[in-house]
């Protein structure tokens, strides 16, 4: 095998790259830490496979005066999802059980992958349709859980229909 496969960045070859590898794999961020240190979304993969493909240069030094906007913005709307995800849906939910494959702290396995949650249109959207089921079938959280709040089905609501920001790291 080739060294050069070893590598956590190969300059130009995003696919032979151990850190592109390991981000589309869902196998970093830690799974194990998935409620503190959030997934890429699309857009980030997007940039950190641009950069790589485009030699890996070395970045700029940051210029306090003038630094450098996060690609995901902190959205205080997100962090209140989120909560609520960690709260209400995550034992059910998290990495290592997944109940009906959804790992409900993969912000892009939610929206890009699995597409369960429409970024600005909660009635498209089949997680929120779950936690305002009726039916004892399809309803999230599963008996004998108690259901969401209507505040926290308001927040979900709210969330989604503002774009579904991405969720932010945990300190």
């Amino acid at each position: 095998m080739l060294n050069r496969e070893r590598k956590i960045v190969v300059p130009g070859s995003p696919g032979n790259s151990r850190l592109i590898q390991r981000i589309t794999d869902g196998s970093m961020p830690p799974e194990e830490e998935e409620t503190r240190l959030p997934r890429l979304t699309e857009t980030e993969l997007e940039i950190l496979t641009d950069w790589v493909k485009g030699g890996a240069p070395p970045l700029p030094p940051e210029d306090p005066d003038n630094p450098t906007p996060a690609v995901v913005p902190y959205s205080e709307l997100a962090a209140k999802v989120q909560d609520i995800f960690d709260r209400r849906c995550y034992e059910c939910h998290k990495y290592d059980v997944a109940k009906g494959g959804i790992k409900i702290m993969n912000y892009r396995l939610l929206v890009t992958v699995r597409q369960v949650i429409v970024p600005g249109r909660p009635d498209e959207s089949e997680l929120f349709h779950m936690i305002t089921s009726t039916d004892e079938e399809k309803q999230m959280p599963k008996f004998p859980a108690p259901p969401l709040s209507s505040r926290e089905i308001a927040t979900i609501r709210q969330w989604i229909e503002a774009g579904a920001p991405a969720f932010s790291k945990k300190e």
